[in-house]
């Protein structure tokens, strides 16, 4: 299972927060089989089929941020899916913008998400896929950083550090067992 947090509503659609959302409509665009998407688990829920021939469940919870675990631990629960068994697409401060990170457990680092995750299911042995947003200056809180829009130059960007994260999406969803992790820079800056 894939999943890709964010806020609903259309003022958080191009927000740092949703950086997994808009991912997802990336990969949907690139794509010639379109995602049959149904509502299950307080989420829009879908499947896909990767190479390997596995299916791969998606779920975009349909709750704000603070409040996926529960969508995640429905769905974890229903197809009773192993605690290493899914991976969360989320945007991280702490990874510089124009890096994407692939690491499995960890803690949330105040993600609001992660930690909703973690408190729902009592663990965070699951992998992740970050996109790093960056941090903001000083006299830039982190929540309005998170909640802010992508500036006109990321938003330009946006699409080459997309491809690469599918390039690895992709690859780790392939893999019976991914162990790797680690991080790729895109862009430099």
């Amino acid at each position: 299972m894939v999943v890709f947090p964010g806020n609903p509503g259309s003022e958080y659609k191009k927000t740092r927060h949703n950086a997994a959302r808009l991912f997802l409509d990336y990969i949907e665009r690139g794509t010639e089989y379109p995602v049959n998407w149904k509502q299950k688990f307080n989420a829009l829920e879908g499947s896909v089929t990767a190479g390997n021939g596995n299916k791969i469940i998606l779920l975009k919870p349909e709750v704000f941020m603070n409040n996926t675990g529960k969508s995640v631990a429905a769905a974890v629960n229903f197809y009773k899916i192993p605690k290493d068994g899914f991976l969360v697409i989320h945007d991280d401060m702490e990874t510089p913008f124009g890096t994407i990170a692939v690491k499995k457990g960890g803690g949330h680092g105040g993600h609001n998400g992660l930690k909703s995750i973690k408190n729902s299911l009592g663990h965070q042995n699951f992998y992740r896929l970050k996109i790093g947003i960056g941090r903001p200056e000083k006299n830039i809180n982190p929540s309005a950083w998170v909640l802010g829009k992508f500036t006109e130059f990321e938003e330009r960007v946006l699409p080459d550090i997309f491809k690469t994260a599918s390039e690895t999406l992709f690859t780790l969803l392939e893999k019976e067992n991914p162990e790797e992790t680690g991080k790729i820079t895109v862009l430099e800056f």
